[in-house]
């Protein structure tokens, strides 16, 4: 059955920007909070789309000694709408690659050739 999640603010929250980077190596606990931040409107999401894994894995074993797993769980945003296999996408879009052996390689050049996503952070907290 399905169970929504409130959660109550603190008295003082932080009402300052705040910039979610986000690629395709986005995924589990980290791709819940960005589907939680969705509703707040001091949040921006920078980046790629996440990779659209939210689940817990359900492990079961067959009688044969055979074990498998499976997604049970399914997150929604306060809208209903379901991200899984798709990802989130990001609202100011850089194309990180989706590949994961590509994204770490590129990776390497960040030092030398810096990140544009951060970099476009930065121009806006600057402004």
């Amino acid at each position: 059955p399905s169970q929504e999640v409130y959660l109550e603010p603190s008295a003082q929250p932080f009402e300052g920007k705040v910039y979610v980077l986000t690629s395709g190596e986005t995924a589990s606990a980290a791709e819940i909070l960005t589907l939680s931040s969705m509703v707040l409107p001091q949040v921006t999401r920078v980046g790629s789309a996440t990779e659209g894994v939210f689940s817990d894995v359900l492990g079961k074993s067959l009688p044969i000694g055979w074990e498998f797993g499976l997604s049970n769980e399914i997150y929604e945003s306060a809208e209903g709408k379901d991200y899984e296999n798709q990802g989130i996408p990001a609202e100011k879009e850089f194309p990180y690659p989706r590949d994961t052996r590509a994204f770490y390689e590129s990776l390497q050049t960040l030092e030398s050739e810096g990140d544009p996503a951060i970099e476009w952070v930065i121009k806006e907290v600057g402004n």
